[in-house]
């Protein structure tokens, strides 16, 4: 009798991956790469924050204490010195108002969110801050909650970015930024009421546009803006689960 030999079997080539899941590879491979340049973004903000908070901030508020001092000294002085009061006040005023802005772009440079994945209340902080220069709605019609705190800090970015657009132009009366869930999507939308906004925008507002969007990139979501009767961008996420 003759042993049975082995047969060889020979090899098959590695399957391709499917179109769709080749496609959802490369996705999560983009968002990936947005996210990391989001998160440089966010850092070289923050840092600049931070030296604008530890140099300028500072020596404003030094400078407008010593203000306050010399107003007083001043005001105790002889009538003759009501002029270079008045002035003096006049100057603590100018000061507190560049004080005010520049703590004002501190806050804009420090990324909001912190370490929940609801937006709702920086949302609500950043809608108190544009009420104090021109009124602003806030619609958010039941709690959401977003799949993790960078998504969450994103929204909020870009809702911040989009305001502080539409602040840049005169026409501007009124600001509306909306937060709701529909269709198993989150839905993101601010809208102003300047009708000049039709025209071509600027290099500093397509470059605001462009790193809105890489933020929606790196979560997932898409941005469209449109410019009929104001300017409205909508950010939209889906809900995977």
């Amino acid at each position: 009798m003759f042993a049975p030999t082995e047969m060889s079997v020979p090899l098959l080539p590695p399957a391709k991956p499917s179109r769709k899941a080749a496609l959802t590879s490369e996705a999560s491979r983009r968002r990936r790469q947005d996210r990391a340049a989001v998160e440089a973004i966010d850092c070289e903000q923050y840092r600049l924050a931070q030296i604008l908070h530890d140099t300028i901030c500072q020596s404003l508020s030094g400078i407008a204490l010593l203000t306050r001092v010399a107003l007083r000294k001043l005001e105790s002085a002889s009538p003759q010195a009501a002029q270079g009061a008045a002035d003096v006040a006049e100057l603590g005023r100018a000061i507190a108002s560049a004080s005010s802005e520049i703590h004002g772009l501190v806050r804009s440079l420090r990324p909001t969110g912190g370490h929940s994945p609801n937006p709702v209340p920086a949302l609500a902080d950043l809608r108190e801050a544009v009420s104090r220069i021109i009124p602003c709605d806030l619609d958010v019609p039941e709690p959401i909650l977003l799949p993790d705190p960078f998504a969450a800090t994103q929204f909020v970015q870009i809702a911040r970015q989009a305001a502080n657009d539409a602040l840049g132009h005169a026409g501007v009366s009124r600001i509306s930024i909306s937060l709701r869930a529909q269709d198993r999507q989150v839905i993101l939308t601010i809208r102003d009421d300047c009708p000049s906004l039709d025209r071509q925008p600027a290099a500093e507002l397509r470059h605001n546009l462009k790193l809105m969007r890489l933020r929606a990139s790196a979560i997932g979501a898409t941005l469209t803006t449109s410019c009929q009767q104001g300017a409205t961008v909508v950010c939209t996420l889906p809900r995977f689960s």
